[in-house]
């Protein structure tokens, strides 16, 4: 080794072997290196070899087969091989080719490192000039653009295949905005809808046959959208296409031309008819018109939200309305909450179970939780127990007694107070037997006849009630009167009805009236029309008012209608305008003018009760209202000026001062004429108006 700065270094044309731990030949590694840097690297040969590896070959067109030991030419690896570095590594190729492992591939190839092999772009797509693997083309021809592995024109073109080269869609037609074919456009411009090579309307489709574009609507009424003359893709009315058809689903029905889900006439259901029309539900339930609901041997299970069979709850249960509430039961037997209870058992609150009728007697057949209602053996019930039909139960006693201790001709009896059954044609009065024609009287301990009441009483329950009377006549409380009286007990006689109203038919008191004839309405005693008509006392009948006068709509009797229509007022009862008065002298309405002009109301032919233009009524006659003295003269002035003018104005009223005899220095004051006559009559009317108005 030699010095080298700090370091120690083989001289030229040796290496330092780690082996050996000296410096070795490069001579060593190849009889022809000269220069080395490490037992792998000879740098430079003699003889014009070239370096490869640790040895030298006669260009670097070779590679040093190690096996052979020798030096391999690189067109062994490939003809196209130029540089290699092993018999699979070809690095340089000629030809403008590209080196991958041991192949050379064209600029218009890529390499396939799972074949090994080099693969022409046109695989990937015919118009690929140059690839750089199977999934990318990097040049097209016929103006395509390389898109991944493919070559393709712009979203606006397609390419044609007559010319090789990328064409506008608009050639197929000007609204065309892509397509795939000289044939195909698949997209327009606006709202335009593409079909085949032309574009149409959203609502229509192309006719081939007619070459234009025809509405959908054509197809059918209801068709918005469509494909062809034979396909219907959308409809209105929420309708769905089939065909050339526009339908609601078996989920709807029609309503208005729309087609609407069927859930909305109940939630549960999934097919209908019509609005009203429910024909299938979900969930168990049953179609019953528009709704859906469980079966009457069903009640709804809001956890499981399904109808749920009642003989879940217990066997027995054929009707409920929830899982804790039986409502009927199958084989007699009677609901109680979730139990069913047959006939000889009854329910028990207090253990909540059904009970036999036999813990109330041993007879006992049927039963409720108070009573036994049958008995065997030929028993009857008596309270919770059965006894024989001629018995009772005693409950002080805790036995079946005989009905006889009520009455010897008792023959059965329900309690020690109810005799229901008697012997020898006679009836139960209570715990007595007595005849149909008596009631027992427990003051004298016996039976007493009914006549004892009232001399027609047939039949009665006690001594303040016949129940009937001989000939039609009607009982009220102890006595007989006839249908249309009643019992006055002060004077302790029968008095007609017809004492209350004259048309009172029936009454049960003297304060109280129950029919009434001729259509009237009993109100306490009396008897009332309906409004707008009154009691006819000839005929007994309710009467239109209208008979009275057609205008009449209330009326008290047939000489007096108390309200009449609109615009008229009564007259007795007769109804006239507001400005009339009814004229007994020729019996029709006349008008309140012919009093005098200036009457207005009138209640008869000699009072007039109001007039216009502001004078005051005076029996007949309508009076001015009074006026302080000289404006009255003024007044007329002005009324005969209206009357004659105002060219003898002054002459009229020189006249009226003459006759009244007024001082000349007044007349001055109201005429306003000084004696000059230099005013004009013009002048004058005005003073009189203005005086008029004081």
């Amino acid at each position: 080794m030699v010095p080298s700065g700090r370091q120690c270094v083989c001289p030229n044309g040796r290496y330092y072997d780690v082996a050996t731990a000296a410096c070795a030949l490069c001579s060593s590694l190849d009889s022809s290196c000269t220069a080395c840097s490490d037992v792998s690297t000879c740098t430079a040969c003699s003889g014009g070899l070239s370096p490869i590896g640790s040895h030298c070959c006669p260009s670097s067109a070779y590679w040093w087969d190690t096996a052979g030991s020798t030096c391999r030419a690189c067109s062994l690896v490939n003809t196209d091989c130029t540089t290699c570095t092993s018999a699979t590594t070809c690095t340089g190729c000629s030809g403008g080719k590209t080196a991958y492992g041991s192949r050379c591939c064209s600029t218009n190839q890529y390499y396939n490192s799972i074949s090994d092999t080099c693969v022409a772009c046109t695989t990937l797509d015919s118009l690929c000039l140059t690839c750089s693997s199977a999934s990318v083309c990097n040049t097209c021809s016929g103006g395509k653009s390389p898109t991944g592995s493919q070559c393709l024109c712009n979203s606006n073109q397609y390419y044609n295949t007559g010319t090789s080269s990328c064409t506008n869609c608009n050639t197929l037609n000007s609204l065309c905005t892509s397509c795939t074919d000289a044939n195909t456009c698949n997209t327009c411009s606006g709202s335009k809808v593409a079909f085949g090579k032309y574009c149409c309307d959203a609502n229509q489709y192309y006719d081939t046959a007619t070459s234009a574009c025809r509405a959908c609507s054509t197809i059918n009424a209801d068709c918005t959208r469509c494909t062809s003359a034979t396909t219907c893709t959308a409809c209105s009315g929420n309708k769905t296409p089939s065909g050339t058809t526009c339908s609601c689903l078996a989920t709807q029905y029609l309503n208005a031309g729309t087609c609407t889900d069927c859930s909305t006439l109940d939630t549960y259901c999934t097919a209908c008819s019509g609005a009203s029309t429910c024909t299938a539900c979900s969930q168990s339930r049953t179609a019953s018109g528009p709704t859906c609901s469980c079966l009457s041997t069903q009640y709804f299970e809001t956890s499981t939200s399904t109808c749920t069979a009642c003989s879940t709850i217990n066997s027995n249960c054929n009707a409920c309305t929830n899982s804790n509430t039986c409502t009927g039961c199958s084989g007699g037997r009677t609901a109680y909450g979730k139990l069913c209870c047959a006939n000889s058992e009854y329910y028990s609150s207090a253990s909540s179970s059904c009970v036999s009728c036999s813990t109330f007697d041993s007879f006992c057949t049927a039963c409720n939780a108070n009573a036994c209602t049958a008995c065997s053996g030929g028993k009857v019930p008596s309270g919770k127990h059965c006894c024989s039909s001629n018995e009772y139960y005693n409950t002080a006693l805790a036995s079946c007694i005989a009905c006889t201790t009520l009455d010897s001709s008792c023959t059965a009896c329900t309690n020690e107070n109810t005799c229901t059954t008697c012997s020898g044609g006679k009836v139960s009065k209570g715990k007595r037997c007595c005849l149909s024609s008596e009631y027992w009287n427990p003051a004298f301990a016996s039976c007493l006849a009914c006549t004892t009441l009232d001399p027609q009483c047939q039949t009665c329950s006690n001594a303040n009630t016949c129940i009937s009377c001989a000939g039609g006549v009607t009982p009220t409380g102890q006595r007989c009167c006839l249908a249309n009286e009643y019992w006055d007990s002060t004077t302790s006689t029968c008095i007609a009805c017809s004492t209350l109203s004259s048309v009172c038919s029936r009454c049960s008191n003297a304060n109280t009236c129950t029919t009434c004839d001729g259509g009237a309405i009993p109100n306490g005693r009396q008897c009332l029309c309906p409004t707008g008509k009154y009691l006819n006392t000839v005929s007994s009948t309710c009467t239109a008012c209208t008979t009275l006068d057609p205008e009449c709509t209330t009326c008290r009797n047939a000489n007096t209608c108390t309200t009449c229509s609109t615009d008229y007022i009564p007259f007795g009862k007769r109804c006239c305008l507001a400005n009339e008065y009814w004229n007994y002298d020729n019996s029709i309405c006349t008008a309140c003018s012919t009093l005098n002009p200036y009457c207005q109301s009138c209640p008869n032919k000699n009072t007039c009760t109001s007039c216009s233009e502001g004078r005051d009524p005076s029996g007949k006659q309508c009076n001015l209202k009074p006026v302080p003295e000289s404006k009255s003269y003024v007044r007329l002035i002005a009324e005969l000026s209206v009357g004659f003018g105002a060219i003898i104005l002054g002459a009229i009223t020189w006249i009226i001062l003459k006759i009244m005899k007024i001082n000349s220095n007044n007349v001055r004051a109201y005429s306003g004429v000084d004696g000059s006559r230099r005013r004009s009559r013009m002048s004058l009317i005005q003073k009189i108006k203005e005086l008029i108005d004081q």
